[in-house]
């Protein structure tokens, strides 16, 4: 701090581990004794919290759309269309991961026009019971799909794909008939919601646990917001430095 000018005021803030930022406010060098209080976040999550949307989304302070504040059109700041946070994200594979007409063909079997391959053929094997066939050479075919294969399961693809929806049940999210936020795919909150990866020893995920079955996450109690990011400076509002953010 040597280099810190008497004349001009500072914005000061500081950080703990398990604690919000603090701080935010202006403070002139040489005056008065600066204190700066941390409030402690919570250390377990609740998963009765109610995802907020990356849209915009009428509401107050920190409770209400992303875009409200951090997208070009919604901020009055046209000089950064197309570079702040939410404008990046609608247009990047999180913001797409849900309604990706890629994962969507391979999801259902079909090509990116709709038109649909025939269901997958079994064929009973002593040893191993039902092995898929190859395709039939006389039939149409758009690709594989794994609704083709698995007719009576939604799979867990929703767990990478749609993980506000497989929050509540991994195994069984339909894209089809999914609303709400869980259309957003990988949205603002649901990333600023981890708190941790669960790895292997040997640093790897694990094959059997994807997307949110490695996830560990923190999400508020009512009346409180929690934000995990990057920046241990971020104030005031009810955010937090974490380092895997980073």
């Amino acid at each position: 701090f040597d280099d810190l000018s008497c004349a001009e005021p500072l914005r000061l803030t500081a950080w703990a581990p398990g604690y919000y930022i603090g701080g935010g406010t202006l403070f002139t060098p040489g005056g008065a004794e600066v204190e700066i209080l941390l409030l402690p976040h919570t250390k377990r999550d609740n998963p009765s919290y109610r995802w907020l949307p990356s849209a915009y989304f009428p509401g107050q302070g920190e409770n209400q759309g992303c875009a409200e504040c951090h997208s070009s059109k919604s901020s009055g700041q046209p000089e950064l269309e197309g570079l702040l946070p939410v404008d990046e994200w609608r247009r990047d594979a999180h913001g797409q991961s849900a309604r990706n007409p890629r994962f969507l063909s391979m999801y259902f079997g079909t090509d990116l026009e709709g038109r649909s391959s025939p269901s997958t053929r079994f064929a009973q094997n002593r040893d191993y019971g039902p092995t898929p066939l190859p395709p039939d050479p006389a039939q149409p075919y758009y690709g594989p799909g794994y609704k083709l294969d698995f007719p009576d399961s939604d799979g867990n693809c929703g767990s990478c794909h749609i993980p506000i929806a497989a929050m509540e049940n991994p195994y069984g999210v339909d894209p089809v008939t999914i609303t709400g936020t869980a259309e957003e795919g990988i949205s603002c909150d649901f990333c600023h919601k981890i708190w941790d990866v669960r790895l292997k020893d040997n640093g790897q995920p694990a094959t059997n646990r994807p997307g949110i079955l490695s996830l560990e996450f923190r999400r508020p109690e009512q009346g409180h917001q929690l934000f995990m990011g990057p920046f241990d400076d971020v104030a005031p509002g009810e955010d937090t430095y974490l380092p895997l953010q980073r």
